[in-house]
């Protein structure tokens, strides 16, 4: 009997928690959000992520209500992450037509500008990518690069060599530094933070100031398949246009020497989002 007693509440405890866990959940405050290794933008340092998109993204989801939780992984992981909703949200992101369809985006927070790292004794142009014929092409599986550069890796225009792992910008300068790739196709403000950063183990590496690809822009992107997900995007827009204004994005990306172009961030370049955007 006394078994039987016990047993009547418990169950029924059991059954509302499950009928309430749902719930609970949608509306709890905390916010999966996942990143890579991509310096300066977001990187580990003494055991702690960091990087100018990482302040930024946790100023603005602190102040509309939310704690963001960081989940660090591959690009690749991470896409998977967003289609599944595993995660709330990932950054810094660029677009293509598979993360349209799973991510809302936000307007720009900075924008993107790739180029070809090589040795500084190495004298390498290019204009178009057949001039890489004989060039052995460094670079990142599962970066969104420019689609012209990727058609052009893709049909061997030029042998490229594109590595997977959390720090792979670091290992593809190191793989520079040792002749074992030719260039490197790499986002100008990430690997200069590098250079700078890793003294004088890179200080023979340059870049050839030649853009890949036009202008494009980074963003944060809101799975669809998280609770809410577009409400959590339509606030961040708001309160990252704020937070431009007040001059604390300029002053963010300062400090970690991003050089972004002002003139396409917030809502001055929602024009930018493609259509598949909603």
């Amino acid at each position: 009997m006394t078994h039987k007693k016990m047993l009547v509440p418990y169950t029924k405890a059991l059954i509302l928690t499950a009928f309430l866990l749902p719930s609970v959940l949608a509306n709890s405050s905390e916010l999966p959000m996942v990143t890579a290794e991509f310096p300066p933008f977001s990187y580990m340092e003494s055991g702690k992520l960091t990087g100018a998109s990482v302040e930024v993204v946790e100023t603005i989801l602190t102040q509309i209500g939310y704690t963001p939780k960081y989940i660090f992984e591959t690009w690749t992981r991470s896409q998977w992450m967003i289609e599944a909703g595993k995660a709330a949200g990932v950054f810094t992101y660029t677009q293509n037509a598979t993360r349209l369809k799973a991510a809302y985006y936000t307007n720009p927070i900075s924008s993107v500008r790739d180029v070809f790292f090589k040795r500084k004794e190495d004298d390498i142009t290019w204009n178009n990518y057949s001039d890489l014929a004989n060039i052995r092409v460094g670079g990142s599986s599962g970066y969104n690069y420019w689609k012209g550069f990727l058609s052009a890796a893709k049909d061997n225009v030029f042998k490229s060599y594109f590595i997977v792992g959390k720090n792979p910008e670091k290992q593809n300068l190191g793989k520079l530094m040792l002749g074992r790739i030719d260039v490197l196709i790499c986002e100008i403000s990430s690997c200069n933070f590098l250079i700078k950063r890793h003294k004088p183990d890179f200080e023979s590496i340059n870049y050839i100031d030649k853009e890949i690809g036009p202008e494009r822009s980074f963003h944060v992107g809101f799975s669809k398949k998280w609770p809410e997900s577009k409400k959590i995007r339509d606030e961040f827009n708001l309160y990252f246009d704020k937070l431009l204004a007040s001059g604390e994005v300029l002053r963010i990306y300062n400090k970690y020497g991003v050089k972004a172009n002002f003139n396409i961030l917030g809502y001055k370049g929602a024009h930018l989002l493609d259509k598949a955007n909603e």
